[in-house]
């Protein structure tokens, strides 16, 4: 019994196998037979023809910076303008991937910029300090006990007239020596000063601001009477061609601008009184 059922399904495997093949084959005929119909071969290039699209070299060159702007053969990088990341960029992520997007002509809206350099606004009032500014006796008192902190998190940072170039890959930039004159200042007003130089954004630098986290819970463990943290960074303001300056002792210095996070994306609960400290 075992054995008839055994030959019927061997059988049927091959009944099956030969279906197939005299499917494929009698496909194969009919193509072929359609293929050296000369009628139809001779109307073939006409329905193509109809089906071309023709482009210039300004459509080509479109059509590929939907896609990829490396390869939209442009005489300047993309992203060396100020506006790229903000603007261009995020279009044109969704133009590549949305394709009723790619084919329209889209504009961004929003208020005018006001005469002068692009992406400039209006900057607190200068004063000109003729000597470094000293802590009061008051402020001095609040600080005996307690320490102040500042580390960085973009530790590359530096100065392109001093390193030639604006960060150093791996390295210290010069914004750990700005850290460190700091440090140095408060510790002549008798301020218990500490620079923590790890280096943060390297060899992963979108990852600096998750190592940086790590080297503040650090701190704020290692420092019990912790006053002050400070993230030192030698930053610009886009679309300004010259760093605002003060002189101090007779020499022109770059400003210090303290940067307050508030809680307009993330719980934050303390920041007015951090704005008010600063």
């Amino acid at each position: 019994m075992l054995r008839n059922n055994i030959l019927v399904f061997v059988k049927s495997m091959l009944m099956v196998q030969l279906f197939f093949v005299v499917l494929l084959a009698g496909v194969s005929l009919d193509i072929n037979s359609i293929w050296q119909n000369d009628a139809l071969v001779k109307r073939l290039p006409k329905a193509i023809q109809g089906m071309q699209i023709n482009l210039n070299n300004e459509q080509a060159a479109e059509l590929v910076r939907n896609a990829n702007v490396a390869l939209a053969g442009r005489n300047q990088w993309p992203w060396s303008g100020s506006t790229y990341f903000s603007r261009t960029w995020p279009q044109s992520l969704m133009t590549s991937n949305i394709q009723v997007l790619a084919s329209a002509d889209l504009t961004v809206t929003g208020k005018e910029e006001p005469d002068g350099l692009p992406g400039t606004f209006e900057l607190p009032a200068i004063v000109q300090e003729e000597s470094a500014p000293t802590l009061s006796t008051e402020e001095l008192v609040q600080l005996k006990d307690s320490r102040v902190a500042l580390y960085c998190t973009h530790s590359a940072e530096t100065y392109t007239p001093d390193s030639g170039k604006p960060k150093l890959d791996g390295k210290r930039g010069l914004v750990n020596d700005a850290a460190r004159e700091v440090v140095g200042s408060l510790r002549q007003q008798g301020v218990n000063a500490v620079f923590y130089d790890e280096i943060h954004d390297f060899p992963e630098y979108e990852k600096s601001y998750t190592n940086s986290r790590e080297t503040v819970k650090r701190i704020i463990k290692e420092q019990e009477e912790l006053a002050a943290l400070f993230d030192v960074h030698r930053d610009h303001i886009p679309g300004m061609e010259k760093a605002e300056t003060v002189k101090i002792n007779g020499k022109p210095s770059a400003r210090i601008l303290i940067i307050v996070g508030t809680d307009e994306r993330k719980p934050h609960p303390n920041w007015e009184e951090n704005l008010a400290f600063a």
